[in-house]
């Protein structure tokens, strides 16, 4: 605490890497929820429409410059037109560029089994798959999205009142914000 703020038990919630810098200055003397990165996106893919898929990885990469955005998938013909998709789609200015270049990507596995593997060893922030069958097998994730409908930018907004989530692989120790913190 502060001459005019009181002392807190814990700090918690989102924010830039000022927030974090600050997380990290105030830890010793106060808990906190845990440091939350860039943003990021890991979607695992076999068959799913390149449009939306480049639109999920685009607008994940617009929320900072140093956002991840990741397709994993075992299709090199999927692989191939959602970077096409990609490119028709990006905008000129802002964010997406930037972090697509520096930290997006396209992984071409040999497998659906590879592709899943690699996303669990990513332990990402939001995680987005083709099917329930693919969902259940990703067991290290924020938040797992399913389905071609499942626009993660829009899921965001209905996964509930907290949208606090592990960044930088912390998925595979934690899950989100909770009541608990």
């Amino acid at each position: 605490g502060t001459r005019r703020i009181p002392r807190v038990d814990r700090i918690v919630g989102p924010g830039n890497a000022y927030v974090a810098a600050a997380k990290a200055l105030v830890s010793r003397d106060c808990a906190i929820d845990f440091f939350a990165g860039p943003s990021e996106i890991a979607i695992v893919s076999s068959s799913g429409r390149a449009a939306w898929i480049a639109a999920d990885l685009i607008a994940q990469a617009e929320h900072d410059p140093e956002a991840r955005a990741i397709l994993v998938t075992p299709s090199a013909r999927l692989a191939a037109a959602v970077s096409r998709e990609v490119t028709r789609r990006l905008p000129s200015e802002g964010p997406a560029r930037q972090a697509l270049a520096s930290h997006g990507g396209i992984v071409v596995t040999r497998t659906l089994d590879e592709a899943i593997a690699l996303v669990q060893r990513l332990a990402p922030e939001h995680a987005v798959c083709d099917s329930a069958a693919v969902a259940r097998r990703l067991t290290r994730a924020g938040t797992v999205f399913v389905g071609p409908y499942s626009a993660q930018a829009s899921g965001d907004y209905v996964t509930g009142s907290n949208h606090v989530l592990p960044t930088g692989g912390a998925a595979a120790a934690r899950g989100g914000l909770s009541t608990a913190d």
